[in-house]
């Protein structure tokens, strides 16, 4: 059991590193928390311009932050 998923994993290896994604380390959760931040800083700098304060922008960009910190985390 263990090498069938052991090659399953060699296998998706290889295909990542042919395709240049493992090489970038750039996945889903990088480019997601990435994101986050950008809409966060958005929406609150759009609200305080308009003369509000939105509370929320500043727990979604700590939220993106995570995400961005996982991505990474989880490169091979």
């Amino acid at each position: 059991m263990q090498q069938e998923a052991r090659a399953q994993r060699e296998k998706e290896d290889r295909a990542a590193i042919r395709w240049g994604s493992g090489q970038r380390g750039i996945d889903k959760g990088v480019w997601g928390g990435l994101a986050m931040m950008v809409g966060a800083v958005v929406w609150f700098v759009v609200g305080w311009m308009a003369g509000y304060i939105f509370f929320y922008p500043p727990i979604l960009f700590v939220i993106g932050i995570v995400a961005l910190v996982r991505g990474l985390a989880d490169r091979r």
